[in-house]
């Protein structure tokens, strides 16, 4: 009688031999699956890459939202112009997702070369150079100003930098080698899921504390001026900057989508959507109360309204640096 060959008998299975083990008893194959690039799968869930995307797009605009809610002509013209920019940024991601799944590329640039060409991709790699680096510096100088705020707060002394242990140079340095430099060396960004979800507990406080202080606010509102309408057709315009750099998280959505577990459109649009949606929700409430807070005396940064500032508000800015703590390894992770 002929004996026949399995049709998936062990010679035949694709075997990775730096995975694979073998005991004396049983032989056993580990069968990886693997992306078209040769990369491993994406191990994580589209729920904890939601809170990628919250703590990459929603960080330090979230001060400066009321400033620019007041500026633009009030509430409902400065909801309007977000409502237009959502729909844009949200089809942007969704764009940057499809060429990315199309080329079967895991970063931004692999991404523009495969679709674009080789030049273009150098010119968008500087341009990701420049935007990535440039917001890191921009996330130290956030993280000194609120560090200086609570230190001040503390010591009740105005000269409290020139004390070499409160000083800026080395409070900041010190912290940025304690608690970011440890986040900078993953290979990839899935890495910072639980450091992400801490950012978002973090900024989850601030909102509750702007929240809050509307509700029980320490100066009187009979003082208070609001602004219903612009005063200029241009006014409207400069919420613009402040909604776009507070909702940027392109550089990294392709590195997110590429370690996704089960990467299709479905995952990837719940990802988004409820991610979007959790930071329009963020930044609306915090602007419109914020706003309502102080009118047209609110501070750019919302924080430096609540003065003198009450314990809550000192936690806050802590919250804020611990925040920024958490963002900076996402863009340097784009950027390196």
């Amino acid at each position: 009688m002929e004996e026949r060959t399995p049709l998936l008998s062990a010679d035949r299975l694709p075997i990775n031999n730096s995975l694979a083990s073998e005991s004396s008893t049983e032989s056993s194959t580990e069968v990886i699956i693997r992306s078209p690039d040769g990369e491993s799968q994406g191990t994580t869930t589209w729920y904890a890459s939601v809170f990628i995307v919250i703590n990459a797009a929603l960080g330090a605009g979230l001060l400066e939202f009321p400033y620019a809610f007041s500026k633009s002509g009030g509430i409902a013209a400065a909801l309007i112009v977000q409502g237009i920019l959502i729909a844009f940024i949200v089809g942007s991601l969704f764009l940057l997702a499809y060429c990315s799944r199309l080329k079967d590329s895991s970063t931004f640039p692999s991404t523009i070369k495969n679709i674009c060409g080789k030049r273009v991709e150098v010119a968008s790699a500087l341009c990701i150079i420049l935007y990535t680096f440039g917001s890191c510096i921009t996330y130290l100088i956030v993280i000194n100003d609120q560090l200086s705020q609570f230190f001040l707060f503390v010591t009740k002394d105005s000269e409290f930098c020139t004390r070499w242990y409160l000083s800026k140079t080395f409070t900041l340095s010190l912290s940025s080698v304690l608690l970011i430099l440890p986040l900078c060396y993953s290979k990839k960004i899935d890495f910072l899921k639980y450091a992400s979800f801490a950012g978002v507990l973090a900024v989850l406080y601030v909102i509750i504390l702007v929240i809050a202080r509307y509700i029980n606010p320490v100066n009187d509102k009979a003082d208070i001026h609001i602004t219903t309408s612009p005063s200029s057709f241009l006014d409207v315009f400069t919420v613009i900057p402040t909604v776009c750099f507070s909702y940027q998280c392109h550089v990294s959505i392709i590195p997110i989508y590429s370690c996704m577990k089960g990467r299709n459109t479905k995952n990837f649009a719940k990802t988004v959507l409820v991610a979007i949606s959790i930071c329009l929700f963020a930044y609306s409430v915090s602007a419109t109360l914020g706003y309502y807070t102080f009118g047209d005396a609110v501070k750019q940064d919302i924080l430096l309204s609540y003065q003198p500032p009450p314990v809550d508000v000192v936690v806050g800015v802590l919250m804020v640096a611990a925040k920024t703590y958490t963002t900076y390894p996402i863009l340097l992770f784009c950027g390196r």
